[in-house]
């Protein structure tokens, strides 16, 4: 929408007035394109500062839309007007939003599609004035009942439908009330959902955390299976030892400590890292539309832009990760990555071959994780006698969320842990608190200090402390030189060792 200013000077006439309209028409080499028109008060038809606003409002819209080359109905005509017909012209002013900066490439897309897949099917033939309050509420219980959709599915399709609304009443000036507006999504029970994302408490991160970082034993309970002849024999019965591989590791554990979006993550590149600092820019993500190739694009908001000081245990994870990476880099030989010399532009978390890593291999992962964990427990479970440790196994089954919840528990837990809802929003890339208090928990009352990372008291880390780069190095140095001299001894003169390193520590 134009940006009215109001400008007041004193000449020797007296006090004069006017109105300083600016349009915004999109970028050109990352610079903004704007029109300015002045409107003084001497023109105006009407004399009352009220009157004079409204009148200027309306001169900016229509003068907006014309170097838009928007079409406009008369506001009268929104018993005529059907839903279908407005469509076309609501996706141009979506992708207008998208070319000017003020949208992104994914939400736009998604605004687009939802419309097409299910605002469009359901209101074709309905005109804009017949639907109401009641409409609304019918649109989502449909949704819910019928297309049995998510609850984080229905609330993006309720954000579509005021953004749709929105655009008929700001853009197009068709309707004058927007039926969306107070919807809300609800269960058949008529609770109102106004969490959708889910999460875990800190029991099943810590769990969560451990099976991520050291090997696990798993337990492949008894089956019994058939031959092609019919014949049945019994399987399984055994344990494995499985280690999760340290790019995954990392993912993960700076995904839950961090809260980022996973577009985030998979747009992060080494120099965005400052391991001497402890410190994470998100300046960068990755956006993906179905049909279209991924791209490199900047954050969700402006607000998206931070630094994120992660937990120990990512950090280690990180840096594990880093070395591992620089070798897959050099050795490879179907690496399309950075080279060595320009490593630090390389996608931290990446395919096989150091390319963008696919959106969805994210969700499999995290899932597949889960889901082996939880079968183990259950075999352990239906073969268990002892109530006792019944209820303990049960325990210890983690509950089948989302990757991307896991930016909903970092919310959850920063809230109980006493953040603030506006210095969350910081944390988390919103543009306001208030998206922070609807989505995540409430926050408490208790003063928030900018102690380090919390999930710190959760997750434990191997070291106490994180080391600098030139702190490492010389660890390394150190290590390699005992490692040198221990090797050319014989064993009596390391039991000699041995035998002093016991008497200092008495």
């Amino acid at each position: 929408m134009a940006n009215i200013e109001k400008r007041e000077i004193t000449t020797r006439k007296g006090k004069e007035v006017s109105y300083k309209v600016t349009v915004l028409l999109g970028r050109e080499n990352g610079q903004r394109i704007r029109k300015s028109r002045t409107y003084h008060v001497a023109d105006l038809k009407h004399t009352s500062p009220t009157a004079q606003y409204k009148e200027v409002q309306e001169l900016a819209e229509a003068w907006e839309k014309e170097l838009k080359g928007q079409k406009t109905f008369e506001p009268k005509r929104a018993d005529k007007v059907l839903f279908q017909d407005i469509i076309p012209e609501f996706k141009k002013y979506i992708n207008d939003l998208k070319n000017a900066g003020e949208l992104a490439r994914r939400t736009a897309a998604d605004y687009i599609n939802i419309c097409e897949s299910y605002c469009l099917p359901y209101f074709t033939g309905k005109t804009i004035e017949s639907i109401d309050n009641g409409c609304a509420d019918d649109f989502l219980k449909y949704l819910r009942d019928e297309k049995k959709l998510a609850p984080s599915s229905r609330k993006k399709i309720l954000a579509t439908m005021r953004k749709v609304f929105k655009y008929l009443i700001d853009d197009a000036r068709i309707a004058s009330d927007n039926p969306f507006r107070d919807s809300e999504i609800v269960d058949k029970k008529g609770k109102t959902k106004s969490k959708i994302g889910q999460s875990w408490n800190k029991e099943q991160i810590e769990l969560f955390s451990k099976i991520l970082t050291s090997e696990t034993e798993y337990y492949y309970g008894k089956r019994t299976r058939k031959t092609a002849e019919g014949k049945s024999y019994e399987v399984g019965g055994y344990t494995r030892m499985i280690k999760i591989s340290p790019m995954w590791v990392a993912l993960f554990l700076t995904a839950i400590t961090c809260g980022f979006r996973p577009g985030e993550l998979r747009g992060l590149t080494w120099k965005d890292i400052d391991f001497e600092s402890v410190k994470i820019h998100i300046k960068q993500a990755i956006s993906s539309i179905p049909g279209e190739e991924d791209e490199i694009s900047s954050t969700k908001s402006v607000s998206g832009i931070r630094t994120v000081t992660p937990s120990n245990a990512a950090m280690e994870a990180l840096i594990s990760w880093r070395e591992e990476q620089e070798q897959l880099a050099a050795t490879s030989q179907i690496w399309k990555g950075k080279k060595i010399i320009d490593f630090d532009e390389q996608l931290v978390f990446c395919s096989v071959d150091g390319s963008i890593l696919d959106k969805g291999t994210i969700n499999r992962k995290f899932h597949n994780i889960i889901d082996r964990w939880n079968s183990s427990i259950m075999d352990l479970l239906n073969e268990e006698e002892d109530t006792k440790k019944s209820r303990d196994y049960k325990k210890m089954l983690l509950p089948r969320i989302r990757a991307y919840d896991l930016r909903h528990t970092y919310g959850t837990i920063e809230t109980e842990e006493g953040t603030p809802a506006n210095i969350l929003a910081g944390k988390m890339g919103h543009a306001t608190p208030t998206t922070t208090f609807n989505n995540y928990v409430h926050p408490s009352q208790q003063v928030y200090q900018d102690d380090p990372n919390k999930f710190n008291e959760i997750i434990s880390s191997s070291k106490n402390e994180i080391f600098t780069d030139k702190e490492l190095a010389e660890m390394t140095m150190i290590k390699k030189s005992i490692n040198l001299l221990l090797g050319n001894m014989t064993m009596s003169q390391l039991e000699q060792v041995y035998k002093y390193v016991q008497q200092l520590e008495e």
